[in-house]
């Protein structure tokens, strides 16, 4: 079968890139849907893993600074978006409208988010930096920066999460920007934490706890020239058009249920396909994969999965599933311990009950 395939899967991340995995064919689990295969590290679905002798990772680039989302260019090239340190600006001292409630607020933000490229093997230039970056209160000090990158034809388009008032950086504020490579500079496209501002999601509630008044913007995607992003705090996805900046909600993920859902990754694979992470502290096997049409109507896909943190698609006779969570590092290490300086858990949180 040579069609294309949906892959989910819970990247590890740390101050390097694990790069080079490769599963034989004796490693493939079908789903009941005969056009996706998945794979999938939960707690509660090892059932549809097995790691066979031939699965082998080699570390690709280091010195990161809190790599997030990832794409190639039309260059051949892999850019990387990083969430920075922080920075030395209290949110709580700037007027802010509204703030990140304790314990994850308040944030303290800076310049120091940037966007990298990989061009071989542990061969790393920087992009651009100087981007916003909001450091967290709880003791892993957590960061929000550069949350991914995309490309709209040469153009490099990145989503910010690390900024706005309520992370530090009350002059650059979360959005889509437009860089501008040959002059490290950039531009914004669309102001998203203007737009969650004045467009509330219906049903806030399962997030007030961790309420991200800017957002905590994930990942995004291209579809037709237009721009899709997801944002797992307020529960929502949107479009963005790269030429006049419009914003449109496409889904309300809110309105679907009592608990709080959290749309992260997301790949277009005819439809739009999202993971989610699922409410904290982490049930196993809680989270799912959901597909969305175009028109905003979106229903679960496949479950079972443990905080799903990105999906791919690729064309290829198999395709990996993996859910998310510092266990599955734990798994990799044991098995490589060779790169396990390279591994740490992508998606930070608090992690009650791990």
């Amino acid at each position: 079968m040579n069609s294309k395939k949906l892959i989910c899967v819970g990247t590890i991340f740390g101050m390097g890139i694990l790069g080079g995995l490769t599963l034989a064919p004796d490693t493939w689990a079908q789903s009941p849907s005969p056009n996706v295969h998945f794979i999938s590290a939960g707690l509660n679905s090892a059932q549809r893993l097995k790691f066979g002798p031939n699965v082998s990772m080699s570390v690709f680039a280091t010195g990161l600074l809190g790599p997030r989302g990832l794409k190639f260019g039309p260059d051949g090239a892999l850019y990387v978006a990083e969430a920075g340190s922080g920075g030395s600006t209290a949110s709580a001292t700037l007027g802010c409208a509204q703030l990140v409630p304790p314990p994850v607020g308040p944030y303290s933000g800076g310049p120091s988010a940037r966007i990298s490229k990989v061009t071989a093997p542990l061969q790393v230039t920087t992009v651009i930096d100087g981007l916003p970056s909001g450091k967290n209160s709880l003791p892993s000090g957590d960061t929000l920066g550069v949350a991914d990158v995309a490309f709209v034809g040469n153009n490099l388009y990145a989503l910010l999460a690390g900024g706005g008032c309520s992370h530090g950086n009350p002059d650059t504020p979360n959005g889509i920007i437009l860089v501008d490579v040959d002059h490290q500079s950039f531009s914004y496209v669309a102001n998203l934490s203007a737009f969650q501002m004045a467009n509330p999601i219906a049903n806030p509630g399962p997030s007030l706890g961790d309420w991200e008044p800017d957002g905590s913007w994930y990942s995004m995607v291209v579809v037709n020239g237009q721009i899709y992003a997801t944002e797992p705090n307020h529960q929502e996805i949107d479009r963005i058009s790269p030429t006049t900046g419009a914003v449109h909600r496409v889904a309300d993920i809110s309105a679907s249920s009592s608990k709080w859902v959290g749309p992260t990754g997301m790949v277009y694979h005819g439809n739009l396909f999202f993971g989610n992470l699922a409410p904290f502290p982490i049930v196993p096997g809680s989270a799912s994969v959901h597909k969305l049409t175009p028109s905003g109507n979106f229903k679960t896909w496949d479950a079972g999965f443990t905080t799903v943190s990105e999906l791919l698609s690729i064309t290829a006779t198999g395709s990996m599933c993996s859910s998310y969570r510092m266990r599955l590092a734990i798994r990799l290490q044991a098995r490589a311990s060779s790169f396990a300086s390279a591994l740490q858990a992508k998606w930070k949180r608090y992690w009650e009950g791990s």
